[in-house]
């Protein structure tokens, strides 16, 4: 440890006054403390049990200095299901998962985010239980080594923050979802369980998303640009949060070593996919977003697949996106998707397959993709 932390100060990471040391980046003070909880079990426990939502890259690093500690992993899957269990009663105690995909009001197209079991009503978000973030203190900094105890990133003041509950869940799925892609958990069964819970909980935290911009007065939101109808942005952003949420699970789980994890858990979801829709929708992304190109055929699939009409608009979305954004790359992908995104629009409007057309030349022009 002392070995890091004078190479730090010989690169002008570090400053020091009046025997104190000041990080001056983020990062290295987060890989610190993660190196130091590597070396150090009982202020690893320390940490965890009275900063774990602190900052969370620091169990990222660690879980990638420590891939065999299968423990940690189910240790942080424990402490997580602690943090949504509030959730968990709010949305889908006795309700079935795939609920979830709550009735929108307000319509942007025929039908709209229908509940697959019934119409939900849900009240205000629970808060975390203990307030974790508010009762943060200082004793684990007794367990830190000296030369990081006097350190003024350590000061309380920098280790107390009024962040909101959805702040505070959103931190605590970044973590278990890090740290499950870095741990070499090689138990096939119990792979599949902790992905599922980590499905689970991105779907409650996109309904709990949805709750409170619906609760949030249009005028109130920062909306890129200039819009005129807040109202109207408002119902959209809703209205596609599942999309919100399969880019949120992409983006913390997605790696090349992970693509055989996202099959075994989408081709579970397929053997039952018309109950649980939202799993399966979720799951069979992940697989394609790695290479859309070599998964035309699984978008077929999908296409085919899913009845729920939210799930079916938010699709179309994301296959519009990539004919732009991929099909400009490569031609014969846009040639292979052009088709599909009309078969679906094909069932979402009477006039689908002349307003895809008509988008798709649009997309054409615009980004110059001409395809073979």
């Amino acid at each position: 440890m002392n070995q890091h932390l004078q190479k730090y100060q010989s690169n002008n990471y570090l400053q020091t006054d009046d025997e104190k040391l000041t990080f001056r980046v983020n990062g290295i003070f987060q890989y610190s403390l993660a190196l130091w909880s590597y070396q150090n079990e009982e202020f690893r426990n320390k940490l965890f049990n009275e900063a774990f939502l602190l900052h969370p890259n620091i169990w990222e690093y660690y879980s990638g200095l420590a891939k065999s500690d299968v423990d940690f992993l189910r240790k942080v899957v424990s402490r997580v299901s602690g943090i949504f269990d509030p959730l968990v009663k709010q949305y889908i105690d006795d309700i079935p998962e795939d609920s979830l995909l709550l009735k929108v009001p307000g319509s942007l197209r025929e039908e709209i985010s229908l509940a697959m079991h019934g119409e939900m009503e849900t009240d205000s978000i629970s808060p975390l239980a203990n307030n974790e973030l508010d009762e943060i203190n200082e004793k684990y900094l007794n367990q830190l080594p000296s030369e990081l105890k006097n350190s003024n990133s350590y000061h309380a003041s920098n280790l107390v923050t009024n962040e909101t509950d959805l702040n505070a869940i959103e931190r605590a799925f970044r973590i278990v979802s890090r740290v499950f892609r870095n741990t070499d958990l090689n138990q096939q069964d119990e792979v599949v369980l902790i992905f599922d819970k980590i499905l689970v909980w991105g779907m409650l935290f996109g309904a709990a998303m949805e709750d409170e911009l619906k609760d949030t007065p249009s005028d109130t939101i920062p909306f890129p640009g200039e819009h005129e109808d807040k109202e109207f942005w408002k119902e959209f952003v809703r209205q596609y949060m599942p999309l919100v949420i399969q880019g949120m699970i992409f983006h913390h789980l997605a790696q090349a070593n992970m693509e055989r994890i996202f099959e075994l858990v989408r081709d579970k979801y397929a053997g039952d996919v018309q109950k649980k829709q939202y799993k399966y929708f979720i799951s069979a992304l992940l697989v394609i977003e790695l290479n859309p190109a070599e998964h035309v055929a699984q978008i077929k699939i999908l296409i085919n697949s899913i009845t729920n009409s939210t799930l079916r608009h938010v699709l179309y979305y994301k296959l519009i996106t990539y004919h732009l954004v991929k099909g400009h790359e490569n031609k014969n992908f846009a040639t292979n998707i052009r088709p599909l995104i009309m078969l679906l629009a094909e069932r979402l409007w009477p006039n689908g397959r002349a307003m895809a057309e008509a988008q798709l030349r649009q997309q054409e022009k615009l980004a110059q993709i001409k395809p073979d």
